[in-house]
């Protein structure tokens, strides 16, 4: 999971940026980690961690492993900004 969330993380700086924004990649790399959780909250949790994997929304959300999720998504809306948006201000 924590590989795939560099590219989907890379695409939607990407979009963000592109289109002429120059806000602090710290505020949207927490928009993009706030909207992952609730996706997460909405979908995986009900549809496939409790009824495959007999778990629950307070297993699923204290886990060690999604907090290095979230800071590898602040990490990578920060580094994109910083190579490649920072650069061209």
């Amino acid at each position: 999971m924590s590989i795939l969330t560099i590219p989907f993380t890379l695409i939607g700086a990407y979009v963000y940026y592109y289109k002429g924004s120059k806000t602090n990649s710290l505020k949207i790399g927490l928009v993009i980690l706030i909207v992952a959780l609730i996706l997460d909250a909405i979908i995986t949790v009900p549809f496939i961690e409790i009824p495959y994997r007999d778990s629950s929304y307070l297993e699923f959300f204290t886990n060690p492993l999604l907090l290095f999720i979230a800071l590898e998504i602040i990490a990578v809306v920060y580094l994109f900004w910083k190579f490649k948006i920072k650069s061209l201000l």
